[in-house]
């Protein structure tokens, strides 16, 4: 109730577990009627609900390397976003296009574990199925947490190259060209060819992923509560900052409240910065188009 009528928040991520549909949907009555009773536009309410994330234990959520063809990605994306619409969500993040075949990574056992050719297919026919549900597929994480064994929610990850990437970025180059989802999520690493930055602060690397993806859609981060995220050097509020005027349109808050609200304080103290301004009106406008267009 603060956070809605204080900060005006528009969109929420349901984290950790839930075994109660019932409390599920209390919940997202409330964070409705909470934003209507504000007159704020109906909120983006997401989950992560994409296979071997399962924050909904109640519904079924076949992991994607049990996925094999066409037709039943299709089918459990569509049923799996039929599920959800039913409690009250219209936006999930998946399907997880992190390409890589070597079990090491960290993120391989979330994958397809497909050749490229298959993964695309794959992936494509998850975003329709979940459109046709009527949910916002939101696929992750660019261009991919790929050729690093570690977790990055717990570890500030090295430098790669834009070469290393090449086949990652190559699936979500086809999969948003044949689907064109509304939403990109993107992964908190580290590319030497863009000053060993984090990707999600660099405007260079956003204005390099519009370009090489010609796609404009919304430009999500990936938790900024994640360790691989931070600079040891500066706040999450300084950090926020940047990624907004790099041109990111969402930022996922940490799940620490107390952190999330120094967020959101540091950015409301620097709403008179013109560059700042310039980007929130910039994301305001993309968003609301969506809203605008989409019946939830």
């Amino acid at each position: 109730k603060y956070i809605i009528s204080k900060y005006k928040i528009g969109g929420f991520n349901f984290i950790g577990s839930y075994n109660n549909p019932r409390q599920v949907k209390s919940l997202i009555v409330k964070i409705k009627n909470l934003s209507n009773e504000n007159s704020l536009p109906q909120p983006f309410i997401a989950v992560d609900q994409e296979g071997e994330i399962n924050r909904l234990k109640f519904i079924k959520s076949t992991p994607q390397r049990l996925i094999k063809t066409e037709d039943s990605a299709f089918k459990i994306a569509y049923e799996r976003g039929e599920s959800i619409k039913q409690l009250g969500f219209n936006m999930i993040f998946s399907p997880v296009l992190d390409f890589t075949l070597n079990k090491k990574d960290y993120i391989y056992s979330r994958t397809f574990q497909q050749s490229k050719l298959k993964t695309i297919t794959l992936a494509s026919a998850m975003i329709e199925g979940y459109k046709k549900a009527g949910i916002i597929s939101i696929p992750k994480h660019f261009p991919g947490y790929i050729k690093l064994s570690y977790d990055p929610h717990g570890k500030i990850y090295e430098s790669l190259s834009l070469n290393n990437l090449q086949d990652s970025i190559d699936i979500f180059k086809q999969v948003i060209s044949k689907t064109n989802p509304l939403g990109l999520m993107f992964a908190h690493i580290k590319i030497s060819d863009f000053n060993h930055r984090v990707i999600t602060r660099s405007k260079e690397f956003l204005n390099y992923s519009q370009d090489i993806l010609n796609y404009n859609g919304l430009f999500i981060t990936d938790s900024i509560g994640m360790k691989a995220f931070i600079e040891n050097n500066k706040n999450f509020g300084e950090m926020a900052l940047e990624s907004i005027k790099a041109g990111y349109d969402i930022l996922i808050l940490p799940s620490n409240t107390k952190f999330s609200l120094e967020i959101l304080d540091y950015l409301q103290s620097h709403i008179d910065d013109p560059e700042f301004q310039k980007s929130i009106d910039r994301s305001f406008a993309k968003i609301m188009k969506i809203k605008s267009e989409n019946s939830f």
